[in-house]
């Protein structure tokens, strides 16, 4: 049997988010988020079939953003 599911993962060394996200059929996909050991915003984008896919975000430390990168699908 598979599942789909969302999930977190927290910094267990700071008790902070570190990740959140789906998987459909046990593999990453739709919206992902990761965090910076402080609770900001440290990426975001997309998955598909547990690859980065299309635009994704990078953040600074304090949220500003650095910069984007593409990602496309295999």
């Amino acid at each position: 049997m598979v599942f789909d599911h969302d999930w977190t993962r927290i910094h267990t060394d700071v008790g902070k988010l570190m990740q959140t996200g789906s998987f459909v059929e046990e593999r990453k996909s739709g919206l992902g988020k990761r965090y910076h050991p402080n609770g900001v915003l440290y990426d975001e984008g997309r998955f598909a079939d547990n690859q980065k896919v299309g635009e994704w975000r990078i953040y600074d430390a304090r949220g500003k953003l650095f910069k984007t990168s593409n990602h496309k699908s295999k």
